[in-house]
This record gives structure tokens, sequence and C-alpha cells, in this order.
């Protein structure tokens, strides 16, 4: 059983999309800004039948604060770089454009 400002809140089990088993997780979370991104690995509820996450309200403020110092310009640690390719259409998706 969980607690949120002297609340019980009862662990979630079943997912409330598919109905599958929902376990904690680590979960990466990324933050964008232009073209920097910020990687926060958190704690999550995960279905494991269709992938939905679900989160803590403590875990939502704790992105909200991080968000809100990416936005004000705070710098992080630097763990590697990214990069970027070409943006792929697949025929599927898009049929029209594609000879």
């Amino acid at each position: 059983m969980l607690r949120l400002g002297g609340r019980k809140l009862n662990k979630l089990t079943k997912c409330a999309i598919c109905g599958g088993e929902v376990i904690r997780k680590k979960v990466d979370e990324f933050i964008k800004k232009g073209n920097d991104a910020v990687l926060v690995e958190i704690d999550a509820e995960v279905c494991m039948q269709c992938g939905e996450i679900y989160y803590l309200p403590n875990t939502v403020s704790y992105l909200h604060k991080i968000r809100n110092k990416v936005e004000k310009g705070t710098t992080f640690k630097k763990i590697g770089e990214l990069y970027t390719v070409a943006t792929y259409i697949s025929r599927f998706q898009d049929q029209g454009t594609l000879g």
C-alpha cells in the first residue's frame, strides 16, 4: 500500500487500458528543449502487456520540476551524445509520396 499526503493508495496491479499485469519498473523519460534533451530515470508502474505507464503524483511533480529547470536553461551533467538520422517514411504510412 502506498501513501500520498496521509491517504492510502492501493497498489496498481491491473492496467486500466488492457487489463494486463502492472509491475514497478525503472523507465526513462526524455525532456526536450530545442536540440537538447534531459534523460530522467524514474520508477513507474508499467503494464507488461500494452506498455501503458502510470506515475505516482509525486513522480509527476518531480518531472514538472525538471521540465521547469530545463525551460529556465539549467545545465545538467553530460552523459554522452545524441544523434539524429534522416526521417523515415514507410510506404505503408504514405503510399502517395514514394515511387
